[in-house]
């Protein structure tokens, strides 16, 4: 169970994963990384995606159900997945959580194994912009989300997911969908301007 987190000013509670990152990218290059060892690329999307219907990505699990098909994958082969610095962040990313953080707490909610999240995170650079960071293995994020409370009264839900804005709006809580333009970068214009709307 999760602490009640109180908050004092008016927050903004983002999502992490196709709202500031770029995670298509990344699960392009988990695959192109299997497919070097002799994985098939279908084999490795495969495992992936039946791995996902259960949980959260972890990369010790993913090797261990590669192995069930017959493929030896070493989980250290992702070790240098997240060393260069911001190499996944969206094109302007970085500018909005600049903008956002100087009228409003910023707080990062984000779904995932906290081991894989925290790399994401460290790489990304974003951390400076948060006054608090959490991460649930609960893709529905209800039961830490009902924990949040502003002394304001107000908090807004920043996400992609369309189960994470149902959950929030179930909740009371102002929710912006985060849509990408054609380019597939989120249009982080048209949330700024949402923003002045709730």
């Amino acid at each position: 169970m999760y602490k009640t987190v109180e908050l004092k000013k008016p927050t903004i509670i983002l999502d992490l994963d196709e709202t500031l990152i770029d995670t298509k990218e990344i699960k392009r290059r988990i695959f192109n990384l299997v497919e070097k060892t002799g994985v098939p690329r279908g084999v490795a999307v495969g495992v992936y995606r039946q791995m996902r219907k259960k949980s959260a990505f972890d990369q010790r699990r993913y090797c261990f159900e590669l192995k069930k098909t017959g493929y030896k994958v070493n989980p250290n082969l992702f070790n240098n997945l997240f060393s260069k610095p911001k190499d996944y962040n969206y094109r302007g990313a970085e500018q909005f959580l600049k903008n956002l953080s100087k009228h409003f707490n910023l707080l990062l909610l984000t779904f995932g194994v906290p081991s894989f999240q925290n790399k994401k995170i460290e790489q990304a650079g974003f951390k400076q912009f948060f006054q608090k960071v959490l991460i649930t293995e609960q893709e529905s994020k209800l039961d830490l989300l009902r924990t949040l409370k502003s002394g304001t009264g107000k908090i807004i839900l920043i996400d992609n997911s369309k189960v994470s804005i149902y959950t929030a709006k179930r909740l009371n809580a102002p929710a912006i969908l985060v849509k990408n333009r054609k380019s597939g970068v989120p249009d982080y214009r048209a949330i700024l301007t949402k923003l002045k709307e709730v």
